[in-house]
């Protein structure tokens, strides 16, 4: 990730990840206290480069094994490293790490909803308008990594909105498109007249329409 909040958080989650990955007594012990405590291992994985999902479920594994990794501290045949120790027993770090984990979960649901195996854009749209207004107000996420985020997620949905921002005006094209697909294109003539008429009367589109 290219923002330094988020990127010194998904550091210390990866090299926490990788520590435990590349020390198979630690490992094993984290397993059975994974299993005592939740009743299920859980993998703890690395990220891919570019790919959101793979950034989520590093974050999301590593804040599910919070509770078995501080068990672990309590082992008398265990010995941590002193920085993967810090990261452990830092209060702050959870709490940090909770916070970007819940900020990407938002824009995982809006990629996989666009990746479903029936994708509604207006829907899409109106999805990522909910996501805008939740996370502006959300103050534990620095502004730059938000507008920077919903920029992506625009960019995702469509080229076109590249830096602008999402209103009804701008559905119009990318409604139209989808309604025209649904109703097929020897109706095309007709959607558009009745499409047209009523963006004239509503000026716009209301949620429940979409």
């Amino acid at each position: 990730m290219k923002h330094k909040w988020a990127n010194d958080i998904l550091e210390k989650a990866k090299r926490l990840a990788l520590y435990f990955r590349n020390h198979q007594i630690p490992l094993a012990t984290l397993r059975r206290i994974q299993k005592e405590k939740y009743g299920y291992e859980v993998a703890l994985t690395l990220t891919v480069e570019t790919r959101w999902m793979s950034v989520f479920e590093c974050l999301d594994h590593i804040l599910k094994t919070k509770i078995a990794m501080r068990a672990l501290l309590a082992e008398e045949n265990i010995i941590l490293n002193q920085e993967i120790k810090n990261y452990i027993i830092d209060d702050c770090f959870w709490e940090e790490l909770k916070n970007l984990r819940d900020f990407l979960e938002l824009f995982i649901n809006f990629i996989r909803k666009l990746e479903g195996d029936e994708p509604y854009l207006s829907s899409a749209f109106v999805t990522l308008r909910d996501i805008e207004n939740n996370i502006l107000l959300n103050n534990k996420i620095p502004n730059d990594l938000v507008e920077y985020s919903i920029d992506r997620a625009k960019y995702r949905l469509d080229h076109r909105f590249n830096g602008e921002l999402v209103n009804s005006g701008n559905w119009h094209d990318i409604i139209e498109e989808e309604i025209i697909h649904i109703a097929g294109k020897e109706n095309e003539v007709r959607v558009l007249i009745e499409l047209s008429e009523y963006i004239g009367r509503r000026r716009g589109f209301a949620k429940k329409h979409l």
